[in-house]
């Protein structure tokens, strides 16, 4: 359909005996690709086919691009015949507009493409764009000039029947008459009238409805399919296909299934993570070296200075509270920290080492556990990776004096306390004021 759409454009512009250039946002579906597709096709115009066009992905240097492009082109035409007794112009079109709105940046795109008529300001130069959104979809606010509306109204009955009769002009178009005619497209018009979505439908039931006459080892035609009545047995197939058929429950079977869910969500409450002991303890690290600031990590870290490093609890005053409410709103809509790997290597082994003096009891042996955890951190950063993988933890820059690369732990709270009941691991000792 796509194809098709293209050749009648294509078609009317060269009945015109107008220079223009088509550019659809469905194949270019980058602004990269956008761009160099109207400034190839520019070269190709201007009789420059051997060269590429630069490739460009910022929007400036598209401009300057363009109107280097359509000055060579305007010259190349006024020298030679091609000159129409209107004068000479340019046509951009471009179609599908409404496929931009996906795109990263949007707004950036959209706002230079209507804007770039009064950029260019060339009167050789027209552009034309195709969407099937109305203009109030691209109204981004910055100022650009409102082209001409032309709207198309949608198709009637009769029009989309001789549209789809052509289509089928070499393959039996009695015999599509007839299925269109069967209550199939006054069924579909209710919902459609666009000629892509209903080709789409009826595809596979027009399949269903010659279904039949190759059962009966007859082929397909308009007499035969007459003969055998072919619509009562193809009717039940309409319906489910244009999602009409709909089921109400009873009060009971609403019932049982609320009972149902109750059950699934209660048994979703209880989740199991496969993956090893070193992994989970790991995913505590990144998510410790996020939520708490580096200036606390030693004293949480360092067993002797409990003691010490303990400061008297003074009374809080009204204005220290505010301060430190605003302090925790800050840093939420900072979200997570962005740690090193040495600090995340470093918390790593220091809970590590706590973990085995947890499940040992003896703090005698602190060197034995240490140089365990040091053989087992050889693989933390295979473990690293499989977690940057997996998206729970991400790579958030690097460090502007040492180059170095920063992470960020991206999962909540509340799935790193169901990890760390999974160890077990007191993650409540650890983590510091929650934002």
């Amino acid at each position: 359909m796509v194809m098709h759409q293209l050749a009648r454009q294509v078609a009317f512009f060269r009945y015109l005996n107008r220079t223009f250039i088509y550019a659809s946002c469905r194949t270019c579906y980058t602004r990269r690709l956008l761009f160099s597709s109207i400034l190839n096709q520019l070269l190709h115009h201007a009789g420059n086919d051997g060269h590429i066009a630069k490739r460009c992905e910022r929007p400036a240097e598209f401009v300057n691009c363009l109107r280097d492009g359509v000055t060579d082109l305007i010259n190349k035409l006024d020298d030679s015949d091609e000159q129409c007794c209107s004068g000479t112009m340019i046509y951009f079109v471009i179609d599908s507009m409404e496929l931009v709105r996906k795109w990263d940046r949007h707004l950036e795109i959209t706002s230079m493409l209507f804007k770039l008529y009064g950029i260019l300001k060339m009167r050789e130069v027209g552009f034309i764009f195709i969407s099937s959104a109305s203009l109030d979809a691209y109204h981004v606010g910055t100022g650009f000039v409102e082209p001409v509306q032309v709207h198309f109204p949608d198709y009637e009955q009769e029009e989309l029947v001789e549209i789809f009769k052509k289509k089928h002009a070499s393959e039996n178009p009695g015999l599509y008459r007839n299925f269109l005619n069967a209550g199939v497209l006054s069924s579909f018009y209710r919902a459609t009238s666009r000629v892509d979505e209903l080709w789409n439908a009826f595809s596979p039931l027009f399949q269903k409805y010659c279904e039949p006459l190759s059962v009966a080892g007859l082929a397909p035609a308009e007499d035969k399919a007459q003969k055998l009545n072919l619509y009562p047995q193809f009717k039940h197939n309409i319906r489910p296909a244009i999602n009409e058929v709909f089921k109400v429950p009873s009060y009971l079977e609403i019932e049982d299934n609320g009972v149902k869910i109750k059950r699934k969500l209660a048994d979703a409450e209880v989740i199991e993570f496969h993956m090893p002991v070193s992994t989970k303890l790991l995913l505590i690290s990144s998510f410790l070296a996020s939520r708490n600031p580096a200036t606390d990590d030693a004293p949480l870290f360092n067993s002797t200075s409990d003691g010490e490093n303990r400061k008297r609890k003074r009374k809080v005053s009204e204005t220290s509270k505010l301060r430190t409410d605003i302090a925790e709103e800050k840093l939420m809509m900072k979200g997570p920290r962005a740690f090193s790997l040495e600090r995340l290597l470093a918390i790593f082994h220091c809970i590590t080492v706590a973990k085995s003096l947890e499940n040992e009891g003896k703090v005698e042996d602190e060197n034995v556990f240490a140089r365990r955890a040091e053989v087992g951190g050889a693989d933390v950063l295979l473990q690293l990776s499989t977690l940057c993988d997996a998206n729970f933890i991400s790579k958030g820059g690097k460090c502007p004096l040492e180059g170095s690369t920063w992470y960020r732990c991206t999962v909540g709270e509340e799935f790193v306390m169901q990890v760390a009941k999974s160890v077990p691991f007191p993650l409540l000792r650890y983590l510091q004021k929650q934002f």
